[in-house]
């Protein structure tokens, strides 16, 4: 019998083709012994590419206007916004919801997220898949969406105001989660450096270049108020970085416009 079978698989399958197990219990030790109670078990073999996968998007769970609504109040985006949201997330679903390559797919499309980055799409995923299921929910896609770009009040410029200190907080609340991949609740440089570090070095990255170049600006501005910009071996807790963006103006708006995972920096520097 085929290893690493999957008795729950979430497909349903037109053609089944695969391979079909007799179980049966034998009545006596005998070789020729009949069995007792056979039973037939058809096991379906199939690729995440197979064509006899069908009906995929079907799997999700279905939304109704009022689901819209109720997503609308609790997100603060337009019910039509959210419905196009869940539109593409349909789209890249697999099963009950996306897996990394749709994650990064939908943050691409609609939160300016560098999809050629695997690292940063695989810390996004690993970060908002806390129970280490094989893919989101479109709740939990929206979650993180709104940290990356929260939602604006065209007609209330007050309350977009009042808001922009929090939800700076809460980007710079992802930044340290993505880098800190052991938990420890401290960051090196070295964990730091590595959600900018360039793998395929025979292409040049303007985009993540550049990325690296503020980051490092950036985090070494914090570290010197801190006194530990000649420390080479220094930490930086949570609570340092919350500290530092709060009061030091060109940290907040790096946080503030999420350059540490952004595609298109041109775009959020306005030149």
């Amino acid at each position: 019998m085929p290893e690493g079978l999957d008795w729950d698989c979430p497909y349903r399958t037109s053609q089944p083709s695969g391979v079909t197990i007799e179980c049966g219990k034998p009545l006596t030790g005998a070789n020729n012994a009949p069995a007792k109670r056979n039973a037939l078990r058809h096991v379906v073999l199939y690729t995440h590419d197979s064509p006899f996968i069908t009906a995929r998007s079907q799997l999700v769970k279905k939304m109704t206007t009022g689901d819209f609504q109720r997503l609308s109040e609790r997100y603060g985006y337009p019910g039509s916004e959210i419905a196009k949201f869940h539109k593409f997330f349909v789209k890249q679903s697999v099963g009950k919801g996306i897996d990394q390559r749709g994650l990064g797919a939908f943050l691409a499309k609609f939160a300016n997220v560098d999809p050629t980055d695997v690292f940063v799409q695989q810390r996004l995923f690993d970060v908002t898949n806390k129970r280490g299921h094989p893919s989101i929910t479109f709740e939990q896609t929206m979650g993180l969406f709104c940290t990356i770009l929260p939602p604006v009040n065209q007609f209330d410029p007050e309350a977009n105001a009042a808001m922009e200190a929090p939800n700076t907080i809460n980007k710079a609340q992802l930044f340290f989660d993505l880098c800190d991949i052991d938990d420890s609740g401290q960051l090196g440089r070295a964990e730091i450096d590595v959600l900018c570090r360039i793998h395929n070095t025979e292409r040049l990255d303007v985009a993540k270049e550049r990325r690296k170049m503020m980051l490092e600006k950036v985090m070494n501005t914090i570290l010197e108020k801190f006194h530990k910009l000649d420390n080479p071996h220094a930490q930086l807790t949570r609570e340092e970085l919350i500290h530092a963006v709060g009061t030091i103006e060109h940290v907040h708006a790096f946080f503030s416009k999420g350059l540490f995972i952004a595609r298109n920096l041109q775009q959020d520097f306005g030149t």
